[in-house]
């Protein structure tokens, strides 16, 4: 369950922090760089269902709205100092206007130590043109968004006024020819608009951002799924510095009736420009970076 809340982020901001996630209208700075907490996506890890693409395109009420109630942490002991966790509840109420969707996502998100925080995130105002196929089992889709800032580092530490996005994904589906496989591809740009060149802290702002994004889906049985997401992202401070990371998820998740599923993933996320000579912070699996989610999802 990622994709929407990493689409929600949209940006490099989010290196340690644990929100997605992962669509991305339907979705974590390197080390040092706080002011990316909020200016991408994710990107939170928790993301909405990544099995979204292994779904069949098909008529659907005017109405319609999706989300989810996730739990994600670190696996830092509870005594830890470094321990992150938190509940996230997103939302995506969407509708259809013919060949187009209007979509709003949004997520609140509690912290589970400390000071337990309550936070909400930018809000993603998005208008997506319904798939077109261009040959048998391959299409194509475009969206555009409109960032609103209404999360407080994004308002008070980064100055973000608005942001806005374009995308536009390809979906090869050979589920038509027996093989329960969907591949989809989606490439990003943002660009954002901030008051000021540097945040509260005097860290440079993001001023835009690409990001290319691979996901696999595998129907395992009917209503199992597993989910496999690569996810790049470039970007550019007001003051040329640039800022890239890569991250890797994977996640089962269940439809247990159509309206209801159960998911479980754990995702990883670092950056590919070597550390001091030493080579990428990027590792399939690390206990002081790794995130593992777990949650229900719905969909009406």
């Amino acid at each position: 369950m990622k994709r929407y809340v990493n689409e929600l982020n949209g940006g490099l901001g989010q290196f340690t922090r644990m929100s997605l996630l992962l669509l991305l209208c339907l979705g974590v700075a390197p080390p040092g760089v706080a002011q990316e907490k909020n200016s991408q996506p994710p990107t939170n890890t928790t993301q909405m269902p990544l099995k979204e693409a292994l779904k069949p395109e098909s008529e659907k009420s005017a109405f319609s709205i999706a989300g989810q109630i996730a739990n994600e942490s670190n696996l830092q002991s509870a005594e830890s100092t470094n321990r992150e966790s938190q509940t996230v509840l997103t939302l995506l109420p969407a509708w259809e206007i013919g060949v187009l969707k209007l979509s709003l996502t949004s997520e609140l998100s509690k912290e589970q130590q400390g000071e337990e925080k309550l936070a909400i995130s930018d809000t993603r105002v998005s208008l997506t043109h319904k798939p077109l196929e261009l040959i048998e089992g391959l299409s194509t889709r475009s969206r555009v968004s409109y960032i609103a800032p209404t999360n407080e580092d994004s308002i008070e530490k980064d100055r973000l006024k608005s942001a806005g996005s374009l995308e536009g994904f390809l979906k090869q589906d050979l589920r038509r020819w027996s093989v329960p496989l969907v591949i989809e591809y989606r490439l990003g740009y943002r660009q954002n608009i901030h008051e000021y060149n540097i945040n509260s802290d005097g860290d440079p702002n993001l001023q835009w951002i690409i990001s290319q994004l691979a996901t696999i889906g595998i129907e395992i049985i009917e209503g199992l799924e597993i989910t496999i997401e690569g996810l790049w992202r470039n970007a550019r401070t007001y003051k040329n510095f640039e800022r890239t990371d890569f991250s890797v998820s994977e996640e089962i998740s269940w439809e247990v009736t159509k309206n209801w599923s159960l998911f479980v993933g754990h995702s990883n996320r670092g950056s590919l420009q070597p550390a001091e000579r030493q080579g990428s912070s990027l590792k399939a699996f690390d206990e002081k970076s790794s995130v593992i989610h777990g949650g229900i999802g719905f969909e009406f």
